[in-house]
């Protein structure tokens, strides 16, 4: 786990002692070390990370935990993450493996129905009200996955519907799974959905990123690796928190600044795209140790 300082707001932290961690809503979180106070503010100390293995689900724990929700026949599932394409394929993956071989459709306000495996679409139905009656008049067993449904809660048309969904579901082999970046829930919903989280990838997801990254790199010279293997350890642990999408970019962005070089200043610019991210939330400030 990497050290850091926390700039924070008093109020969010008021009962916070060491030892405690936080999540940061993506699968990552902050380990409290300690609290103090000086010229600047209030400040936390902390290491940035992921739980240890029995105390975080990976993904493939994840993807169980799915099947089981499934086999049980819970109607409404709503996965929560940022990274929708990872998600995707893992579920793809858990209905190649099932014994019913059901078929995965995603849905979105802009395609419509999109087969996920043969990429097949049907645009006819991005209106969500549409896509609804569609998958309550269809019953092939499906996994249907209902991408950014979250805005449309605010019809109330809409959740009516889903109720109603939800109780035709229980009668068959289909399950609807929202999908979405955030968790909202309308208060008629909330005894007929289960929240599963999608962990962010460990520190071997991100290994495996790196290493495929570094053979790519090296076969088609568009970059000298001059990283050993302790610093590319070090560049894994350091991307711990990011989705497979930012971690990518963090190396990019690392060899432009080292001017073509993926060397072990590579942790570096990883470190300053979590600072980034917690700009971004507004909720904490990210500042260096060696500030």
């Amino acid at each position: 786990m990497l050290p850091g300082v926390i700039g924070f707001n008093p109020d969010h932290f008021h009962d916070a002692k060491p030892t405690d961690s936080f999540s940061n809503g993506r699968g990552g979180y902050f380990f409290l070390q300690g609290l103090t106070d000086c010229a600047k503010g209030k400040f936390l100390w902390y290491t940035w990370g992921r739980k240890s293995e029995d105390e975080d689900e990976d993904t493939h724990a994840m993807r169980q935990e799915l099947d089981i929700y499934i086999r049980a026949r819970y109607p409404l599932l709503y996965v929560v993450t940022a990274e929708e394409e990872r998600a995707l394929a893992e579920i793809q993956k858990l209905a190649d493996e099932s014994k019913t071989r059901k078929q995965v459709i995603a849905w979105s306000c802009t395609e419509g129905f999109v087969n996920q495996a043969n990429g097949r679409k049907d645009q006819t139905k991005r209106d969500p009200l549409l896509a609804l009656n569609s998958i309550m008049e269809d019953n092939t067993p499906t996994l249907v996955i209902l991408r950014d449904f979250h805005p449309f809660f605010e019809n109330h048309e809409i959740v009516r519907k889903l109720r109603d969904l939800a109780q035709a579901l229980q009668q068959g082999h289909r399950t609807v799974i929202l999908l979405s970046p955030v968790l909202r829930i309308p208060p008629e919903l909330e005894k007929e959905i289960t929240v599963i989280d999608f962990s962010l990838p460990n520190e071997a997801e991100l290994n495996d990123l790196y290493e495929r990254a570094v053979q790519t790199l090296e076969a088609d010279g568009k970059a000298r690796v001059q990283l050993d293997r302790r610093e590319r350890e070090r560049l894994a642990k350091a991307a711990l928190g990011l989705t497979l999408s930012e971690a990518e970019k963090a190396l990019a962005k690392a060899i432009i600044m080292a001017g073509g070089r993926l060397d072990g200043r590579a942790a570096e610019a990883v470190t300053a795209e979590k600072k980034q991210i917690i700009r971004k939330s507004g909720l904490l400030e990210f500042y260096d140790t060696s500030e």
